[in-house]
């Protein structure tokens, strides 16, 4: 009895992972997200110029790709996760870059989109309202690309 009640809650927390999984990959699609995103899209990526690869998996949590000026430490991969459209121009979801767990939220224009906030765990704003905190210089606005 033990090991069936066992295998049941394991099966359950399998399928709500997957349920949640779904749901971030739907948040990201209805969002827009999906895709491309430069800021010069024809160039090849750095640190002036990252591009951002969005994936909604089929098989889990969607991905960002990072190219140029990858801070994650995770070789350019983010898993995404709590994926909340909050309104028509604003997506917010949480990732692990270099082992600390951050929220992050970006704004998108048309067919651009910004980061606007990236604020760790323990509430450290490496990002508020499109300026990184380091440098005050504001976050670059990356443009879909059409590949």
């Amino acid at each position: 009895m033990k090991l069936k009640l066992a295998l049941i809650s394991a099966f359950a927390a399998l399928s709500v992972g997957a349920a949640r999984a779904d749901q971030d990959n739907d948040a990201i699609t209805r969002f827009g997200l999906a895709g491309h995103w430069a800021v010069r899209c024809g160039e090849q990526p750095g640190p002036q110029n990252p591009h951002r690869f969005f994936v909604a998996s089929p098989i889990g949590s969607p991905m960002e790709q990072i190219a140029g000026g990858d801070p994650s430490g995770n070789g350019g991969v983010l898993l995404l996760s709590k994926v909340h459209i909050l309104s028509a121009d604003q997506i917010a979801y949480t990732t692990v870059i270099a082992g600390t767990l951050f929220n992050i939220m970006l704004t998108k224009n048309g067919n651009k989109h910004r980061t606007m906030d990236v604020v760790s765990a323990a509430g450290q704003a490496i990002t508020s309202h499109g300026i990184l905190m380091a440098t005050g210089v504001e976050t670059f606005w990356l443009e879909r690309c059409s590949d």
